[in-house]
């Protein structure tokens, strides 16, 4: 695939996430009716975000995560969260999410700003490296970066599936 049809991609995919993901579902932070589009595994939300991390892994510039996908649901200090592949590993990330998210907690920590506003919002993290977590369903199931505090750029992604596969 060009650099051209990678650019296109990327901008139908992300156009695809962004029109579903405020859409609420059974498993959404304020849950509705069950939503094939965006509840169920490989329905339209779910497809376009694995495209999205497939589009935006490691080497990507925070900036290209950040314009295809806009503010994450939460960004957390890699220091509190032990990331790896294996969803049986990642206790920390899911303490950690699930403390921050009740009641109504931060969901987005603090820190110098990342180049400016993304459809109108500032984003803030620190030269720390961070995770930025997008949910597909509410805290049960989600799309994590790592990101490079440094660089700023994407360094690994993953899945934590909490019921799924």
């Amino acid at each position: 695939m060009s650099d051209s049809q990678d650019s296109e991609s990327l901008s139908n995919v992300s156009a695809t996430f962004r029109s579903l993901r405020n859409i609420n579902g059974h498993f959404s932070k304020e849950p509705g009716e069950f939503n094939p589009a965006v509840d169920s595994l490989n329905g339209e939300k779910h497809e376009s975000m694995q495209r999205l991390s497939s589009l935006l892994g490691t080497g990507t510039p925070v900036q290209n995560v950040l314009e295809a996908m806009d503010i994450p649901d939460l960004i957390v200090p890699a220091s509190k969260a032990n990331v790896t592949t294996e969803n049986e590993e990642n206790a920390d990330l899911l303490q950690f999410i699930n403390t921050n998210t009740e009641m109504g907690g931060l969901e987005v920590m603090p820190g110098p700003i990342i180049g400016g506003s993304v459809g109108g919002s500032l984003v803030d993290f620190s030269e720390e490296d961070s995770l930025f977590v997008y949910f597909w369903r509410w805290k049960r199931d989600f799309l994590w970066f790592l990101i490079d505090g440094q660089s700023q750029r994407v360094k690994k992604n993953g899945w934590f599936y909490g019921y799924e596969l």
